[in-house]
Parts: structure tokens; C-alpha cells; sequence
């Protein structure tokens, strides 16, 4: 069993997967750099680095070969790719032995480094390694502000097998890495496992403080590895195990909503937990029943539940309060009542490009106006010009939402200049790579990595 990631929900979004586009888009991407100032250091440039190597097959050699380049021209996530390529194929010490001390470089290594260390060899080289960092006080205590002392490392390989996380959870018992051990035992589905590790380690006093029912409880692994918690709390009241189940359903439902999610933030505004316990719920429920497809289906199906808990007034009222999501994960982002509404205008916008009677949605920020899409949607259709360069965005997105991916590109070309485009375009990457092959997704990602993308080979 792996655990639990967002993936496409339906055979159909599996079908309009087109490879060449993504390298298409990324090679976009990359070019675009040159042309926008202060571009070279954000992700998005080495998102799509990383989606041009996956989809267009490269080499390890070529691979290289691109991030040198893309690093002399000062991408500053390039020598992250480059590590985390290096390790997968030549393991820790002799793959960060290419760019300086090895040891040094994996003390202040980014997660996706870590992560392919720990995914060579299940962790044998990574742990002794990490023995040697241990035993310098100075590096010891640099590598646990990224660390957290084991807390984080185990989030890095949720997405591998159950028989491969056992195996990690073993070389790090072994070399005394317990609180990694721990978690990478809890995430197990088989429990015995997991309790073997608890009894082995009766007499040590920090399993006493790691191990209890609530530490384990308010872990995120514990909530990302199903609905129940792994273990009871058998001395709390009913009335606490009620708010645990609804705050538990709320946290497991962020962390497998794709991309990015509001729902935290929304229950830590209004402190209103069986109204946003319901929109958790619907939402879980209809993952399950695999009926979402996309970030943005996810978004509006936890936001019809909000208002048919409460009230649109009330739902509004709230999300107008913060932003939603980064910009860097939505080009069209900003406060969450305007984001929300602009991808249910987008949807409901879309119909008549595929054939289909258009209802006027129910839009209610003061900033977005169904008249804009209707015009979108005339354009679209003509592929003529647009008004503006907002106005082109809307065209750009109905056509992608409406599966046109490479006539979005090609509208984005012709229409967009280079700062409205940039956005729109890693934006749509990312989009279009979870109806394909999901090397962006991975479980809970949106709260354990931020929605910051782990480079994995």
C-alpha cells in the first residue's frame, strides 16, 4: 500500500494527457526566462526543468548537461535538480561528492535531495551519513532546523510502498534515527509492525513522549493514513474524541485536496468546525467516489458544502478575509472569495466550447463579472483578439479547461505578452501534469510540502 495521493479521477482525464505538450510548455517556460526580469529565481523555471526531464525522457547526461546551463544563467533552484538527479542514480556520498563535501551538502540539503537519499539503497548510505552530521555539533545542530530531529525526514518518502517505507523504517531504528523510525512505522497499513517498534523501545523515555496516542493522533502521517487514528485515547471524554474526529476529518481532507487548501484556514478564522467538518466530509466523500478532477474541482465542491452548512453570506464573509491560493500555484490567484469565483466561472464558462448550454453560475466577489466570460467565450470561439490581457487569460484558461491544450498554448503565444504569460503557463504546467503521470502530486502535499513541488526520480 502507498499511501493515499490526489490523482486523476477519471479514465477521461487520463485521456487528454499529451505528453509532447508538457515538454512543449516547458521548453516555453525555460525560453521565457530570458525575457522577464527577475524571473531566474523562482520555482516555476525549475518545475518545468524538472517535467521536460520526466516527460521528454532524458538522459542522466543531457539532464546534467540542461540544469549546468540553467544554473551559469543563475536559476537558483537548478543545483537542487541536479543533486537530487545525482543521488538517484550514484547514491548520497559519491553523488553530492560532484558538488562539494558530501557531507556538508547533505546537512543543508533541500528535501528533494533528502528524499533521494533516502530512497537509495532504503536509506543505508543516507543514515550513516547522517551519523557522521550527528557527531559534529556544529552540522548537528544545522541539520535539525530542517530536520526537526527526525520529525520531517519521513514525510520526504510517503509516496513510496509499503515494503520500501518498512525497509527505510528499519536502517533508521538501526541507526538510532527512532523519531523517523517511528513515523515511517506508523505510516505502515499493517499496524504490527508498528507496535513491535513501541514494545522494543518501552524503556526509552522520548518513545514515552513520541509514542503516546496523542502525539501519534496529531501527526499528519497518522491523519494522512486513514479516516481512523492509529491509536485510541481511552481516557478522553466522548465530547473530546467528537472535536478530535471533526478537526481530524478537516486536517485529512487539506491534505488530500491537490495543490493547495483553504480549509484550514477557514476553520482557524471562524473557529466554525462542524460547518467546515461538513464541507471536509462532502469533499472526502467525494474523492472517494472519485468524482473530482482538479484542484479547482476540489475547491468548489468544499465550497458548495460551506454555504449549504451556513450561508453564502457567511462562506464570503470569511474567504474574503485571505488570500487564496500563493500565486505562484494559480495565475488567476487572489483573496480566496475571488479565486473561488473565477474557477466557477471558468467551469461553468467552458460548456459551450464543449457543446453544451451555458447557466450563468451564482459569482459572489465584487471583482469578477459572468459578462467578461461570456465575452471570453465569443473569443474563444473566433480565437480572435482580446481586449486586454486579462481578457486573454480567460480565453487561454476556458480553452485549457475545455481540453484545447495546445490551442491555449497557441493563443498564449499570440496573445500574451511575456509577464502575463509566464504565470499562466507554469500554472498550466503543473495542471495539465496531474491529468498525466502526477510527478508533482505527492500525499498530503499540500500541507507537509507547502504545495512545493519534490523533485523525485
Amino acid at each position: 500500500m502507498t499511501l493515499v495521493a490526489f490523482a486523476p479521477a477519471t479514465v477521461a482525464a487520463q485521456d487528454r494527457c499529451d505528453p509532447e505538450a508538457i515538454v512543449s510548455m516547458a521548453d516555453d517556460i525555460l525560453a521565457l526566462r530570458s525575457e522577464i526580469e527577475g524571473v531566474s529565481a523562482r520555482r516555476g523555471a525549475t518545475t518545468a526543468a524538472y517535467l521536460k526531464i520526466r516527460y521528454d525522457e532524458m538522459s542522466d547526461d543531457a539532464a546534467q548537461e540542461m540544469l549546468a546551463e540553467l544554473e551559469a544563467s543563475d536559476l537558483v533552484e537548478a543545483p537542487i535538480l541536479a543533486q537530487a538527479l545525482a543521488v538517484t542514480r550514484d547514491g548520497p556520498r559519491d553523488g553530492l561528492a560532484r558538488f562539494g563535501d558530501p557531507i556538508e551538502l547533505l546537512t543543508a540539503a533541500q528535501p528533494s535531495v533528502k528524499r533521494a537519499a533516502l530512497a537509495y539503497d532504503d536509506g543505508a548510505e543516507y543514515f550513516e551519513m547522517v551519523a557522521e552530521i550527528r557527531a559534529d555539533p556544529a552540522l548537528n545542530e544545522t541539520f535539525n532546523r530542517t530536520d526537526y530531529s527526525g520529525l520531517r525526514t519521513a514525510s520526504l518518502v510517503y509516496d513510496l510502498d509499503d515494503a520500501r517505507r518498512q525497509a527505510i523504517a528499519k536502517q533508521a531504528e538501526a541507526s538510532g534515527e527512532l523519531v523517523t523510525a517511528l513515523h515511517l512505522y506508523a505510516s505502515l497499513a499493517d499496524r504490527a509492525p508498528f507496535d513491535d517498534f513501541l514494545d522494543r523501545q518501552a524503556d526509552n523515555e522520548a518513545m514515552g513522549v513520541f509514542g503516546t496516542p496523542m502525539a501519534i493522533r496529531t501527526s499528519l502521517v497518522d491523519v494522512l493514513r486513514g479516516p481512523e487514528p492509529l491509536l485510541a485515547s481511552p481516557d478522553a471524554s466522548e465530547e473530546e474524541q467528537s472535536r478530535y474526529a471533526m478537526e481530524r476529518a478537516v486536517i485529512r481532507a487539506a491534505m488530500l485536496t491537490p495543490e493547495a487548501s483553504y480549509l484550514t484556514t477557514l476553520y482557524n478564522q471562524s473557529g466554525e468546525l462542524e460547518a467546515v467538518n461538513e464541507a471536509a466530509t462532502a469533499y472526502l466523500d467525494a474523492l472517494e467516489a472519485g468524482e473530482i478532477d482538479g484542484a479547482e474541482d476540489a475547491w468548489l465542491t468544499q465550497l458548495d458544502a460551506l454555504i449549504e452548512a451556513q450561508s453564502s453570506d457567511w462562506a464570503y464573509n470569511l474567504l474574503r478575509a485571505f488570500q487564496f491560493p500563493p500565486g505562484e500555484i494559480r495565475h488567476y490567484a487572489g483573496f480566496a472569495s475571488d479565486t473561488l469565483d473565477y474557477a466557477r466561472a471558468a467551469r461553468q464558462a467552458t460548456a459551450p466550447l464543449s457543446g453544451e448550454e451555458v447557466q450563468a453560475p451564482d459569482l459572489l466577489s465584487e471583482t469578477e463579472q459572468w459578462s467578461d466570460w461570456l465575452t471570453a467565450v465569443g473569443i474563444a470561439f473566433e480565437r480572435s483578439e482580446p481586449a486586454d490581457q486579462d481578457e486573454g487569460r480567460r480565453v487561454v484558461e476556458l480553452l485549457f479547461d475545455s481540453g484545447q491544450v495546445t490551442e491555449a498554448m497557441d493563443y498564449a503565444e499570440a496573445h500574451l505578452d511575456p509577464e502575463t504569460r509566464w504565470p499562466v503557463l507554469r500554472d498550466l504546467l503543473v495542471r495539465y501534469d496531474l491529468q498525466c503521470d502526477g510527478h508533482t502530486a505527492y500525499p498530503g502535499g499540500s500541507l507537509l510540502t507547502g504545495g512545493r513541488v519534490l523533485y523525485r526520480f
